[in-house]
């Protein structure tokens, strides 16, 4: 017969959903160590393949992310290879974003369609990739709050300073 009680948890998801077992955050740390090391550039043009202007605005804003975005992580040590699928999602729906907000001051926020005045379809992508954005951003520590909650090893999702949390 096996064990008692539900499985153990991966220690990559008790340091990311929490610590029920009480555990010391240094022993849990002391557990998941990823050697630093920041993963190479990926070939933009997987993302942006065809040779327009938009594609070459948008592959020069990847690039200008990703090298902000490593240079400052891997001064700190936060990166290592496995970031690079998560790293490349966030330029790339920066680049995105840069390249929905074009769209949306050419054409406007409501474009004329076969019923009369409607929402720009480009004003519906931008949100979505701005609150996929806004996660990607608190998984490598670039909000305020995402920071504080790495220093102080607080596991609230509220920010400190928020008066309806």
């Amino acid at each position: 017969m096996g064990k008692r009680g539900p499985a153990a948890r991966p220690r990559l998801q008790v340091v990311r959903e929490g610590n029920p077992g009480k555990k010391s955050k240094a022993e849990l740390a002391a557990q998941v160590v990823l050697p630093p090391e920041a993963p190479a550039e990926p070939d933009w043009s997987r993302w942006f393949p065809t040779g327009g202007n938009d594609d070459r605005l948008c592959k020069a804003a990847a690039k200008r992310t990703w090298d902000n975005v490593v240079k400052m992580l891997d001064a700190q040590g936060f990166l290592a290879q496995v970031d690079l699928e998560a790293l490349t999602d966030l330029c790339v729906c920066e680049a995105r974003l840069l390249q929905l907000e074009r769209d949306i001051s050419r054409n406007g926020v409501s474009t004329e369609g076969e019923r009369g005045a409607q929402k720009n379809p480009s004003v519906t992508a931008a949100n979505q990739y701005r609150t996929h954005l806004r996660h990607l951003r608190v998984q490598f520590y670039m909000s305020p709050a995402a920071r504080a909650r790495a220093t102080s090893g607080g596991g609230s999702d509220v920010e400190p300073d928020d008066p309806w949390g």
